[in-house]
């Protein structure tokens, strides 16, 4: 649970801080107009290959894998310098930086609040943490889309729609969601604790 000691804010980036969604459409109309629909989808394969294999998001990687076979693609060169020098900052959300820097005024080092778009990456989270994480779900971008037909346990602290509402949140905020969730936990447990003097 919070308390008064300092606190760390950690954030997801893709689709929380970064509309990946829309990154992601750039890269798909790249590769269409550069190589056509089939290798395009070779691509996301071996995309979603190394995703599902190391847990995280490998663009590059995945080009390096799709050169396979296909090194004299004229292409190839022009899609290598698209995913370095694309223009990431162009696709923060709005307030984005915004919501980094008010929450640097009020976060430290010590007790944790991770903010994702994620819910059942949130829920895995908490599961693992406990009381010392508090959970921040932001509703936007396709897997927070995907969420809404899904039972998310624990269900998150705080839900924010954009990433730039945290702006508007004090400490106080976070303390009252993660108190307000102990005491719903206490109130489930209170009937189960029923307890009789031995004789």
């Amino acid at each position: 649970m919070l308390n008064e000691d300092p606190v760390v804010f950690m954030f997801d980036v893709d689709n929380t801080l970064l509309d990946n969604d829309r990154f992601a459409a750039d890269l798909t109309a790249r590769l269409d107009d550069d190589f056509g629909k089939p290798e395009r989808e070779r691509y996301w394969s071996l995309y979603a290959e190394l995703r599902d294999r190391f847990g995280y998001a490998d663009y590059l990687g995945a080009l390096q894998a799709f050169r396979t076979g296909g090194d004299d693609h004229p292409a190839l060169l022009g899609m290598s310098a698209f995913l370095l020098d694309y223009s990431f900052s162009e696709r923060l959300y709005p307030r984005a930086l915004a919501a980094l820097k008010r929450l640097r005024t009020i976060g430290a080092t010590v007790n944790y609040v991770m903010i994702e778009d994620k819910p059942q990456l949130l829920g895995a989270m908490k599961r693992v943490l406990g009381a010392t994480l508090t959970t921040v779900f932001v509703r936007q971008g396709h897997y927070a889309a995907e969420s809404d037909r899904l039972a998310i346990d624990p269900a998150p602290e705080l839900t924010v729609e954009h990433i730039g509402d945290l702006c508007g949140l004090a400490l106080a905020d976070f303390h009252a969601a993660t108190a307000s969730r102990v005491l719903d936990a206490d109130r489930k447990m209170s009937p189960a604790t029923n307890f009789q003097e031995r004789p």
